[in-house]
């Protein structure tokens, strides 16, 4: 008996993919497109999250140290506090303390009560660092500085930021966002 020769509609599977295959490859690689896109998005609101925060923590922070210098004027080195920065397991903690140190004394920094501290969920440029706020909202930074320690001293009173700002850097693996403040006054720039 002779081999039955295949017709057109046995043929239709030899000839590559169907139609069905290319709608399920192509759903597959939109949901991973849509995975990576919104941990992209997930990311880029993790940093400007922790930039808020920090911003209305340095608000509150200029406040309360404006607010403790109209109560000592007669003791305007007791009127700053400190701001300081360093890295911990989640991230960066972020706390405030009284006073600020002077140049060759080391103040004994106590925690000011009036102002949680942050934890932030990213990482910050240049931890650990403290900056230092005066009663007139004016601020310096200096880096390296643990404010949380009481046994360092500075040599000389630390200068404010490159160009009038202090700047701080939040970032990710893959993405960084700046906050910079003017020295001056504490205000926020935009960047």
């Amino acid at each position: 008996m002779p081999a039955a020769v295949p017709g057109p509609r046995d043929r239709r599977g030899e000839r590559g993919f169907a139609l069905l295959d290319v709608a399920i490859a192509l759903g597959i690689v939109a949901l991973f497109a849509l995975v990576a896109i919104a941990e992209f998005a997930r990311g880029s609101l993790r940093l400007r999250a922790a930039a808020v925060a920090f911003d209305g923590l340095m608000a509150r922070v200029e406040a309360a140290a404006m607010a403790r210098a109209l109560r000592s004027l007669d003791d305007p080195a007791g009127s700053g506090l400190t701001v300081t920065a360093r890295a911990n397991s989640a991230g960066t903690l972020v706390e405030v303390y009284r006073g600020r140190p002077e140049p060759g004394v080391a103040l004994p920094l106590s925690r000011e009560p009036t102002i949680a501290p942050l934890a932030l969920d990213v990482a910050v440029s240049g931890v650990p660092f403290s900056i230092f706020v005066g009663g007139a909202g004016s601020l310096s930074e200096e880096p390296g500085f643990d404010g949380a320690s009481s046994t360092q001293t500075l040599s000389s009173e630390p200068p404010c930021g490159p160009v009038g700002v202090v700047s701080v850097v939040f970032r990710d693996a893959s993405r960084s966002q700046t906050e910079a403040f003017a020295c001056a006054n504490g205000a926020r720039q935009s960047q």
